[in-house]
């Protein structure tokens, strides 16, 4: 998370030494040349000598409130999908799975195969899994569905959902999708 911090304190900074500057204390304009010449110069409207790049005068108001906001957008590591990945592993050991991150706030956790039929259709050779219907669509098939919860508990580890659906408000430390087997990968059963 540090690093995400600097990294958007850096680009605000980019952003100010391109633009120009402006008196604190009564907004007149001042080009960015003419402020590298003299950094004291006195405002002609005001004569205060306290000058704030464009962008800071600006956004002065809307910095922390862009800041949490960009903070608080889904948002997912290689670290984290890395640590998914051997978690996954280390705990299932019998089941093979694909563990990938997309646009940076998604992870998409794949059951490539294992020694239980997870599908509820062996007709077909793959199926999303919906997180929040789990206890409902695996109802008659409790191995399965508390092999999926187990498997969900490790993915939400460090995750958060304050989501207000009622208010359309979405907020998720990254979305999550689970799949047993891939449209071009099927799920295999391996007796082992």
């Amino acid at each position: 998370m540090d690093n995400i911090v600097e990294n958007y304190k850096k680009y605000l900074q980019s952003i100010n030494e391109s633009m120009a500057y402006m008196c604190n204390t009564c907004g007149e304009r001042l080009e960015h040349e003419e402020y590298d010449e003299d950094p004291n110069r006195m405002c002609s409207n005001c004569g205060d000598s306290d000058w704030v790049s464009e962008n800071e005068y600006e956004m002065d108001e809307s910095l922390i409130k862009n800041f949490d906001q960009f903070l608080n957008e889904a948002y997912v590591s290689k670290e984290k999908t890395k640590q998914v990945r051997e978690d996954l592993k280390k705990l299932f050991p019998q089941y093979r799975f694909s563990v990938r991150r997309e646009h940076y706030s998604s992870l998409y956790v794949a059951i490539l195969s294992g020694p239980i039929q997870l599908l509820t259709d062996e007709n077909n050779s793959y199926e999303d899994v919906n997180e929040y219907y789990i206890d409902n669509h695996y109802q008659d098939r409790p191995e399965v569905r508390d092999f999926l919860k187990e498997v969900l508990k490790v993915i939400n580890i460090g995750n958060w959902d304050r989501s207000d659906i009622m208010t359309d408000y979405f907020d998720v430390g990254f979305y999550i999708h689970l799949s047993i087997g891939k449209w071009d990968k099927p799920y295999i059963v391996k007796n082992n």
